[in-house]
């Protein structure tokens, strides 16, 4: 194994850390969807109008969802690596219709959008 292909791994790790991921459900009252990131049904979920806010949230890329994982050689598919990575999800988790915004460099940033876009704030 060369030099190069030891780091790889590593130096994506670093990138992974520095890349923040925005998430977008489809049905803000799935009640599976709140078993699994509502904290005990205690969390909120946030919806928005893309059309209030175009340059905010149309740069969100549907997620993948498949039975097979992605496979990548970290030193021949450099180009489009991260998305293959990030847009990927088993197909058991369909039923989120989910879509991402992804940033690199930006992690623990706030995500800025017009306040008219937020249409509701939803609790179960």
């Amino acid at each position: 194994m060369s030099e190069l292909e030891k780091l790889a791994p590593e130096k994506f790790q670093e990138h992974m850390y520095r890349t923040r991921v925005i998430s977008f459900a489809g049905n803000p009252l799935s009640i599976l969807m709140w078993s699994h990131y509502g904290s005990n049904h205690e969390g909120v979920c946030f919806q928005f109008d893309v059309a209030k806010d175009p340059e905010s949230f149309l740069f969100s890329l549907p997620v993948e969802y498949s039975d097979d994982y992605p496979i990548v050689n970290w030193v021949t598919d450099f180009d489009g690596f991260f998305q293959k990575t990030l847009l990927r999800k088993h197909l058991g988790w369909s039923y989120e219709g989910e879509r991402r915004i992804i940033t690199p460099h930006t992690t623990r940033e706030h995500y800025p959008f017009k306040p008219d876009a937020l249409t509701a704030i939803v609790k179960l």
